[in-house]
């Protein structure tokens, strides 16, 4: 599941970035631009709030024998959407106004998502 989500999200950035422009200026603006802001303030919050979403749901789980498979499952899951999220809204920002600090923006929160894999502990 890890892997499809992942997977998704960068097929969808690539589909954005390849196929739906007919020719790539790679164009990076920092002008006060409300697509920016938006996107980089969602992708902060999303990086954040799953952590501490995650941490909620699982509590102190991981310390006891007795862990719920379903529950920590769970867990995982909503962390993986929450990080997905922004990554996709800076792909479909990307595909409104050209500015590659979109593109940039859903990179990292693909990173995010890499390094959010299911711990074997």
């Amino acid at each position: 599941m890890h892997f499809a989500m992942c997977t998704g999200l960068l097929m969808i950035l690539l589909v954005f970035v390849f196929f739906a422009k007919s020719e790539i200026k790679f164009q990076i603006s920092t002008a006060s631009d409300m697509f920016l802001i938006v996107g980089a303030v969602l992708a902060l919050c999303g990086v954040v709030v799953s952590q501490i979403v995650f941490n909620n749901m699982i509590g102190d789980s991981f310390s006891n024998e007795e862990v719920p498979a379903e529950k920590v499952r769970a867990a995982y899951v909503f962390r993986w959407a929450l990080l997905e999220v922004p990554g996709l809204v800076n792909a479909v920002f990307f595909f409104l106004n050209d500015n590659f600090m979109h593109v940039f923006l859903a990179l990292f929160m693909w990173c995010m998502m890499l390094l959010a894999r299911p711990q074997l502990s």
